[in-house]
């Protein structure tokens, strides 16, 4: 059986170190690993502090806290590069070199270290599609994959899933059929396509530098001078899921806009050495440092003079670590500082020729985060100690010869810069346990006294921080709970700069850089992607929210959707194709999902290459818990039981994870004659339950029958068969959408409940069919649901009615569209047949609902501010509305009170 972690059924406040911090076959390694770091704790370990921060950060539950940043920064600090997180599990995922896990296994809060092993899933493919005319009525080619589950009679009374929204865990979405011009994408993220940089200007706001992303992104830094930028960091050539080949890269700029390609300056040659920490100093003469651990610990520097790199020197070699270096340039000097042996700080200068050093601080506690500044030939270090949480500040008045060193504060990661003479402090005060405070503080006598601490923000954790000052006043950012802010000492007010999934904020300059890790645009991306990347999520989008009329109609055209590519294209053949899947992306892009307000969850992962069917019990692998726990926070979790491979016999059970989760939909698969499809696999789970839960239309690789019919990605009209359990998966995702919009305050149990109670074999379900197949209908009337029954373009009741313009500042209008896409036109006029202003929707809009007040919300009202078209007030009376879409119209009155 594999070595896998078994977290607890309900998470405690804090969970003891386990017993086998990991599996020590892992170690023997050469190479480093994706692995998952469980953490005991989110920062405290009692009900006092949970009720703290759940206040703190508005959130629901445990679960929906954010985890600990400091946590990860010791992890970051002992070799470990962040992949993703996951708030539910209380971890993050990074990857490693097995030789570093036992250290880091080794830290208080670490609960358990598992493996992270990558999953191939298999599913059908079919180059060829229908040849025949398609059906003369309004489905089209999609006809008998419709009616098979009743979803025709339900789109008969006008619901089409409007107002409902499906998150999709898949491969991106490629917007070019016709078919998919005009669904409503509320959202979406790439998690696979790595860092991208980001500056923002207090005076012009954020912008991307249009860099090609760099892999997973550490330690950014950077000087400026003139138009001048230079930025370093940490970073590699590929995607998160390929093993991480890491550099230090320049990324310059000489005119503030145009930026070049990322250069690799550390030439690093060992196929083990693990970069990390590069620190910048100067200008025109600009030096950089970083640390490499290949199981020897090396200090590099490299010079650049007029523009010119000199080759790099080794200013360090030991079989004891060395980290966090950091410089600082007093009159020609460089001094370099930092930490040896865990527990010492060292300050050297005048290398590689003539080194000299000293030692400033040797305690009997690690020390961590070194930074060094100088007011003449005073100098400053400060760094601190954990457990009990001291700042330390080291003073040498002897341009850094013998150093004094004395605890000042108590918190933890301190940034220290020099304005003149005065010297200013931010750091995170820990003296309120759980509530973390960002404090700053200033000594005007070069580091003897510090006035008392000034606080910006509070919050149960922050991750990076920095402050410049600009003319006296004092510029800070920050990052918590997924964002970054920006304040300053002249309105303390913080400042939303950027969400999500942003991280590494800095100062260079004057302005901000910082990291955004993903985009939003899910489409074929020519940097990272092979052409048929999105192909797959294209298809099963399709399968939901396509809609051509006449030709193509997916199951809820009127549903809004978010879009999370978390699964990347591998092998393609001539009947199947493969995409390698890793479980921590597919857990961060289920958290998104959650969080951007989905129902309805549809995916297609079926994760079994490194789990036995011992494992499969709901409470073992990490993706079956997060689909657990996303299935007890009330969203509807539909995912696949998983392919069969040809070479599984007949008769053993295959069931995948998640599908083994309890409380979510696992969707097996059946023939057009709803028969077995042998292709699907089938339960049940180890622990007994019944897995799959429905069935719906899929197509075997062997039998030579029609299968679903699918947009052809790659075309703006054609179309493909396709099938396996991701095609049910999709079909049963889109009937949950329509179900919910004739019941929209059901939640999921009653929508579970209504499904099973009249599915095909819901008098006797089995482990291969589970209920049997869904039936739509039949399940939009297990109660009595909640229906408009329009069946033509319409009015909604305009909201607020009457208008009252000194106290709305619009009425809306909110509308429904039949059956068919349209391009509607709201025309307002007088009761004597005047026209006073026309509002038209520049694309077309997909049959459904259109109730929304943001206007850049995919199903907005229309909306208008009682002006005439020419920008005049219109006065007090009664006022006709009428709508008109190319197929008919409607009319609606409604008062303006002045």
């Amino acid at each position: 059986m594999a070595v896998v972690l078994l977290i607890l059924t309900s998470f405690q406040l804090y969970r003891p170190k386990a017993e086998v911090a990991f599996d020590p076959q892992i170690i023997s390694r050469k190479e480093p690993i994706p692995v998952w770091v469980f953490f005991t704790d989110k920062g405290f370990q009692d009900e006092q502090g949970l009720t703290q921060a759940l206040v703190l950060n508005a959130a629901r539950d445990f679960d929906d806290l954010p985890l600990t940043d400091h946590y990860i920064d010791q992890v970051i600090i002992r070799g470990g590069i962040l992949r993703h997180r996951s708030k539910w599990l209380n971890g993050a995922s990074f990857w490693i070199r097995p030789d570093l896990i036992p250290g880091i296994a080794q830290l208080p809060f670490v609960y358990r270290i598992a493996e992270i092993k990558p999953a191939v899933v298999r599913e059908p493919y079919y180059p060829s599609g229908p040849t025949e005319e398609p059906d003369s009525s309004y489905y089209g080619y999609t006809y008998l994959q419709n009616k098979m589950f009743n979803i025709d009679k339900v789109h008969g009374l006008g619901v089409y899933g409007s107002g409902i929204r499906i998150g999709i865990l898949d491969t991106g979405f490629k917007r070019k059929h016709a078919a998919l011009r005009d669904v409503k994408i509320a959202k979406e993220w790439d998690f696979l396509s790595g860092d991208h940089l980001f500056r923002y200007r207090i005076s012009t706001g954020r912008e991307s530098l249009y860099i090609d992303p760099i892999g997973l992104t550490s330690g950014l830094t950077g000087v400026t001078w003139g138009d001048t930028v230079d930025l370093f960091l940490v970073g590699d050539t590929i995607y998160s899921s390929l093993y991480p080949t890491r550099e230090v890269f320049e990324i310059l700029t000489t005119d503030g806009t145009f930026w070049s390609e990322p250069s690799d300056i550390s030439e690093n040659h060992y196929s083990r050495g693990w970069i990390s920490d590069p620190q910048v100093v100067g200008t025109d003469s600009i030096e950089v440092v970083w640390s490499v651990d290949r199981g020897v610990y090396d200090l590099y520097s490299r010079l650049k003079v007029n523009n010119t790199w000199q080759p790099k020197v080794l200013v360090k070699s030991t079989g004891t670590p060395i980290r966090e270096p950091n410089l600082h340039r007093n009159s020609d000097t460089t001094f370099l500082i930092y930490v040896f042996r865990d527990s010492s700080l060292i300050l050297t200068w005048n290398y590689p020729s003539t080194p000299e050093s000293t030692v400033v601080f040797a305690g009997g506690h690690k020390v961590y985060n070194p930074a060094i500044t100088s007011v003449a030939d005073t100098f400053v270090v400060t760094s601190y100690t954990k457990f009990p949480d001291s700042i330390l500040i080291s003073r040498s008045t002897d341009r850094g010869r013998t150093f004094s060193t004395t605890p000042i504060l108590k918190g933890f990661d301190p940034v220290i810069k020099c304005d003149g003479s005065d010297l200013y402090l931010l750091f995170k005060d820990s003296s309120g346990e759980p509530v973390i405070r960002l404090a700053y503080s200033v000594s005007q006598d070069r580091g003897v006294n510090w006035s008392a601490p000034v606080y910006i923000d509070s919050a149960t954790s922050f991750g990076g921080t920095d402050l410049e000052i600009d003319q006296s006043v004092v510029n800070f950012v920050y990052e918590t709970r997924g964002n970054i802010y920006m304040a300053n000492s002249s309105s303390w007010n913080p400042t939303l700069i950027d969400s999500p999934n942003v991280y590494l904020p800095h100062f260079i300059g004057n302005d901000i850089y910082y990291v955004k890790r993903g985009d939003n645009n899910t489409d074929y991306d020519p940097i990272t992607d092979r052409l048929d990347q999105p192909d797959h999520g294209t298809r099963m989008l399709g399968l939901i929210g396509g809609l051509v009329n006449g030709l193509y109609v997916g199951v809820a055209f009127g549903a809004e959707f978010l879009i999370a590519k978390t699964e990347r294209t591998g092998m393609v053949s001539t009947n199947f194709y493969e995409f390698p899947v890793e479980e921590d992306t597919w857990i961060e892009g289920l958290e998104w999902l959650e969080k951007n307000g989905a129902r309805i969850i549809s995916s297609s992962l079926a994760y079994i290459d490194w789990y036995d069917y011992e494992d499969l019990d709901g409470k073992t692998a990490p993706i079956s818990i997060a689909a657990r726990k996303a299935a007890e926070r009330g969203l509807v979790i539909v995912n696949a039981i998983g392919n069969r491979p040809d070479t599984v016999p007949p008769h053993p059970t295959y069931i995948t994870a998640p599908g083994d989760a309890p409380g979510i939909i696992t969707v097996g698969g059946v023939q057009p004659d709803s028969s077995y499809a042998p292709i699907a696999g089938f339960g049940p789970t180890v622990d007994g339950r019944m897995k799959p839960e429905l069935s719906a239309l899929a197509k075997s690789w062997i039998e030579e029958q029609k299968g679903v019919i699918v947009v052809n990605p790659d075309t703006t009209s054609e179309y493909l068969f396709s099938g396996g359990t991701s095609t049910a998966t999709a079909l049963v995702a889109g009937i949950c959408a329509l179900i919910l919009e004739g019941h929209p305050s059901w939640k999921s149990d009653s929508l579970l409940s209504a499904l099973f109670e009249t599915a095909s074999l819901h008098n006797s379900p089995n482990d291969t069919l589970g209920y049997g197949t869904p039936d739509a209908y039949a399940a939009l009337f297990y109660t009595e649901p909640i229906l408009d029954s329009i069946t033509r373009t319409q009015f909604l009741p305009p909201f607020p009615n009457p208008f009252l313009p000194d106290q709305h500042q619009y009425l809306y209008f909110p509308f429904f569209i039949a059956l068919k896409r349209a391009q509607p036109t709201l025309s307002i006029f007088s009761l004597d047949g005047r026209l006073i202003a026309r509002i038209e929707r520049e694309e077309m809009l997909a049959p459904g609902r259109y109730d929304q007040k943001d206007p850049n919300h995919p199903s907005a009202a229309f909306s208008w501010d009682g002006r005439t078209d020419s920008g005049q007030e219109v006065p007090s009376g009664i006022y006709i509305g009428v709508i008109h879409d190319g197929f008919g119209a409607d009319r609606c009155k409604f008062a303006i009170v002045r």
